[in-house]
């Protein structure tokens, strides 16, 4: 390559003895060797700072593909070179003698870079085949991205590898470790998706396979014989001794596999995300580790030897292709979500020595339908593809894929687990048996179509009304099916309370009414209350009203009173003495915004539960959204919100005046036309120091028109 020379820069007297930076200087560099760059090339163009005795070179523009830093500028040297910012032509840079300090992530920018060329006489670094490395080749600093050697060997001088050294290299295939490396670290290399293979010399010691698997392409690990921690085989990544499968390469192109029978443990994520259809695992293997078969998108067939006492968390998470498991004849547990999202599994069978299965071992297994479980089994049992424990007393897990729409709960049946008919969406109807005592947390959470609960004459607890599950007497609202048509709940004469977890998943009560027979509650407008209104106990969640005022008989609301209701996006206190905590917003809109006079109760809610608050009492002059006595690119922030949220469908949040305050063009409209004309208001009045009225800024005699609400 040609060198080049300087033919512009800053005055000398910038540059010389600034003990500040200057920014924005710039180096017109013209090149004299038009055979290293093309025809149309319009210079080489470096900006940098100046450090008075020396200068750091921070971008670069231009549409050469070759870039020479100069060395110096004025006299001053060029020692450092920054977080280079570039326009992405760059294909070789050249790194003077002179640069004793290279920025980490410095060319992370220059996506086109191929080459790196440092002056022999650089004392801090050099260069081999287009690669930066330190003065003597220990440190491995950058291998360029767009370097066009498929295979790549690590020089055995090389002890360390800097971050993201080896960083979105999409021509390379094979990476060669050399054996000075003794550690193949997270951030060794990352974002290669090409590279296929991995040699690993005798040096190395650990091997972080996660980071390995994240680049997509890998197929083999060829591991030296002389290692004395791994080994592979067939390009598999094993321990030394080949008691543990350690990584499968998740591109490697085989549809089967058999564990060796030397396996004892399988590695966390071991084959995680790999294009395995069948997978045999040998009766040597004990222990399958976190996450080891987990999101294997075409993996049908697992067969599990009979060594096999565990399967860990998340162990086939996520497998949506999986149809048949077959456990070992030893499995004792099945943990937190092993068989999470496998979204195609219809049925699976629970050997003799299971005596643990997670609550969540089953969770997202839309196409589960059965669940069986050997007769021989101590702790559990199935009944009709329903899990239960042996006793049959405890109902476990009624499986998401039944299609039937109505289950009758065994009269053996006492309690019914937390989550244990989670989504499943046929269930139309659950009939309780005689025995039938309680609930265990929230069972049936997210079934969207269960509408109605009847209770066996003979249970002495529980009874229901119009398929809503109440106590015997029918003084207590036990539970509201979650699924029931959007609709008016009728609150039997009889109830006295209700379950604090009552409506928890039921999101389809658009009002309540109570009869004036009731002696324990009422309705105002469709929202339950205590008798004398001073209880606010239940808010439909259903209800259509995006806006709602607090009577002013309230002087509390029950927890979770206004738990789901996701429509609700305005509230104000009629009354002064309403007090209501956080805790009745559960799962509610989180954009709610509270209104209120400054001081008030309303305004101390507001900021306990985190909602915006809007003060009536407040004075919001023209172009003054925020009531802050100043108009700046917050008020134009705020005005864009509103404009976001009446265009898709959302009730405008304003108050009269400040609609007034919001409407600068005067077209009955709040839209980004009022923000823009808000914010150039404002790029003025910060550089006036005498600044005219908004008003008279855009000329405006009368900035009162009123913006109907949206």
């Amino acid at each position: 390559m040609s060198t080049k020379k300087i033919i512009a820069a800053v005055a000398a007297g910038l540059l010389a003895g600034s003990s500040l930076p200057i920014t924005g200087t710039v180096f017109a560099v013209e090149n004299n060797d038009s055979n290293s760059v093309s025809e149309s090339a319009e210079g080489v163009y470096f900006t940098a700072n100046s450090y008075g005795s020396y200068i750091e070179i921070t971008g670069y523009e231009g549409s050469s593909d070759y870039a020479e830093i100069p060395a110096e500028v004025q006299g001053i040297p060029v020692t450092s070179i920054g977080s280079l910012k570039a326009n992405g032509s760059i294909g070789t840079i050249k790194i003077p003698a002179s640069i004793t300090s290279i920025a980490d992530g410095a060319f992370d920018d220059v996506t086109n870079l191929a080459a790196i060329d440092v002056d022999e006489n650089n004392a801090d670094y050099s260069s081999v085949d287009g690669v930066l490395y330190n003065k003597n080749q220990t440190e491995l600093i950058l291998y360029p991205y767009a370097k066009s050697d498929i295979s790549y060997t690590i020089p055995d001088t090389v002890v360390t590898i800097s971050k993201n050294a080896i960083n979105s290299c999409f021509s390379l295939n094979e990476l060669i470790v050399g054996n000075g490396i003794t550690e193949i670290s997270a951030d060794t290399f990352t974002d290669c998706k090409n590279i296929i293979s991995i040699s690993v010399p005798a040096s190395v010691k650990k091997i972080d396979t996660a980071a390995i698997a994240a680049n997509a392409f890998l197929r083999e690990y060829n591991v030296s014989e002389d290692n004395e921690v791994y080994s592979s085989a067939d390009g598999v990544l094993f321990s030394k001794d080949g008691k543990q499968l350690i990584c499968y390469p998740a591109s490697k192109k085989d549809a089967s596999y058999s564990v060796p029978e030397s396996v004892k443990s399988i590695s966390d994520s071991a084959f995680k995300g790999s294009k395995l259809v069948t997978i045999t695992v040998a009766d040597s293997v004990e222990e399958i580790n976190n996450a080891a078969f987990s999101n294997m998108s075409v993996l049908a067939t697992i067969v599990l030897g009979n060594g096999v006492k565990s399967i860990s968390e998340n162990a086939f998470a996520g497998d949506t292709a999986l149809v048949s498991v077959i456990l070992g004849d030893n499995v004792t547990a099945i943990k937190d979500n092993a068989f999470a999202l496998c979204s195609s599994l219809k049925s699976i069978s629970i050997p003799a020595t299971t005596s643990v299965i997670s609550a969540s071992a089953f969770t997202g297994c839309s196409l589960l339908s059965n669940i069986s479980v050997s007769s021989q089994n101590e702790v559990y049992s199935s009944l009709n593809g329903v899990l239960f424990d042996k006793s049959g007393e405890t109902l476990l897990k009624y499986p998401m894929g039944k299609s039937a729409d109505e289950y009758a709960i065994p009269d053996s049946v006492v309690k019914i687990s937390d989550k244990s008919f989670e989504k499943n969406t046929s269930i139309k109807k659950i009939i309780l048996g005689s025995s039938f005592d309680s609930f265990d947390g929230n069972p049936f959470v997210g079934c969207t179509a269960l509408s109605d609960y009847e209770v066996s004459a003979e249970n002495t607890k529980y009874s229901s009304v119009d398929g809503v599950l109440l106590n015997k007497d029918e003084s207590v609202v036990v539970k509201y099916p979650c699924g029931r048509a959007i609709g008016e709940y009728i609150i039997p004469d009889s109830v006295t309370s209700f379950n604090s977890d009552a409506f928890s998943d039921s999101i389809n009560v658009s009002s309540f009414a109570v009869s004036a027979e009731n002696t324990v509650f009422s309705a105002i407008d469709g929202v339950l209350m205590s008798k004398d209104g001073s209880t606010l106990v239940k808010y439909p969640s259903a209800s259509e009203s995006d806006y709602y005022e607090i009577p002013a008989t309230v002087k509390n609301a029950s927890t979770a009173a206004f738990e789901n209701t996701a429509n609700l996006e305005g509230l104000s206190f009629a009354g002064d003495e309403t007090v209501i905590t956080a805790d009745a917003f559960v799962n509610s809109f989180s954009s709610m915004v509270v209104y209120g006079k400054y001081g008030s109760n309303a305004e101390k809610f507001a900021t306990d539960a985190n909602f915006e608050f809007i003060a009536v009492d407040g004075v919001y002059a023209f172009g003054d959204v925020t009531g802050d006595s100043s108009i700046n690119a917050v008020d134009a922030s705020s005005v864009l919100s509103v404009y976001a949220a009446t265009s898709t469908g959302h009730r405008c949040k304003y108050i009269d005046s400040q609609k007034v305050a919001a409407d600068i063009n005067g077209d009955g409209n709040i839209n980004a036309i009022d923000a823009s004309r808000i914010l150039t208001y404002y790029a003025y009045s910060s550089t006036n120091e005498a600044p005219m009225s908004i008003a008279d800024y855009y000329e405006i005699t009368d900035p009162t028109i009123t913006v109907e609400a949206e």
